[in-house]
């Protein structure tokens, strides 16, 4: 398990602004698909992201 250090990723926020730092998400799923997202055999290639809350649009629907 990581823990959080806030100067660490505050080094890390500079080259990411700047586009020289780039994060490559394969997935983006909602919380309730976490246990099966992550139980699966098969990856895709990039972070899988897990939205822990819903964004105003997809409230929507």
């Amino acid at each position: 398990m990581a823990e959080p250090d806030r100067a660490r990723l505050a080094d890390l926020a500079q080259p990411l602004r700047d586009g020289r730092l780039r994060v490559r998400v394969g997935a983006l799923r909602p919380l309730a698909e976490a246990a099966a997202v992550l139980a699966r055999r098969q990856r895709v290639p990039g972070r899988t992201v897990i939205r822990t809350a819903e964004d105003a649009e997809d409230a929507e629907d």
